[in-house]
Formats: C-alpha cells, sequence, structure tokens
C-alpha cells in the first residue's frame, strides 16, 4: 500500500503541474515540509533531543485460515460481511421474540405466570 501511494505522489506531479501556480506551491511545499517533518521524528537522535519516547514495533497481526494460510484482503471483507449479517439476523430474532413477548402480555389469560425461574421452581417441589 505504501508504494501504491509514493508512486501515485510521483504519478500525479504532471496533473498537479496545469493547476494554477499557487495551488501547485502550495502543495509542494506543504508536502516538502510534511515529508521532512516525518524523516526527522523517525531518527532516534532528534526524538531523545525532543523529550520524544522511542518507537514501539508492535507485531503485525495477519488474520490466518483455518488451514493456518495469511488470509487475503477480499476473504477478511467477506467474513466481515458474513459476521454483520448473522448479527442482523439475530438481532431481528430478538425484535421479534420480543415482539411476541409483548402480545403475549397483553392476552395474560393465556400465560402461566411463576413468581421465581425454572430451576428454582423444580428443586423446590
Amino acid at each position: 500500500m505504501k508504494v501504491f501511494f509514493r508512486a501515485m505522489a510521483i504519478l500525479l506531479i504532471p496533473v498537479t503541474a496545469t493547476f494554477p501556480s499557487g495551488l501547485f506551491m502550495y502543495w509542494l511545499t506543504s508536502s516538502a515540509f510534511s515529508l521532512s517533518q516525518i524523516m526527522l521524528l523517525k531518527l532516534p537522535s532528534f526524538r531523545t533531543a525532543l523529550g520524544i519516547p522511542t518507537l514501539i514495533r508492535h507485531p503485525t497481526q495477519t488474520p490466518l485460515t483455518p488451514d493456518g494460510k495469511k488470509q487475503g484482503m477480499f476473504s477478511t471483507i467477506k467474513e466481515s460481511y458474513r459476521s454483520a449479517v448473522l448479527i442482523d439476523q439475530a438481532r431481528k430474532k430478538e425484535q421479534v421474540a420480543k415482539q411476541e413477548y409483548q402480545k403475549l402480555l397483553k392476552n395474560k389469560a393465556n400465560i402461566k405466570l411463576y413468581d421465581k425461574p425454572p430451576h428454582k421452581r423444580l428443586v423446590e417441589q
């Protein structure tokens, strides 16, 4: 992904060169300043001089398939979509169950109400 964005930045120079010169100069100086700032902040000596803590490199967490292979971007998106669909289905079922329960509460004649949960009722009998 880094390579893509770096290539796009270079490829967009001819396109942006046709823009008004003020805008082009603004983008050029802003990008140069940002790039130099990033490069300076990566230097350990510069970070210690400013009292900035050292960078911590966390291990990357690549999702794995059940086979132990790395999971690709599209399979990760598909899996996330499937999970979202399952969550939505569960919410709909819960909503239907609540509606049915509310209907049953309105018709109390059909419901046998207990004062204790089933596991406690069985123990006392």
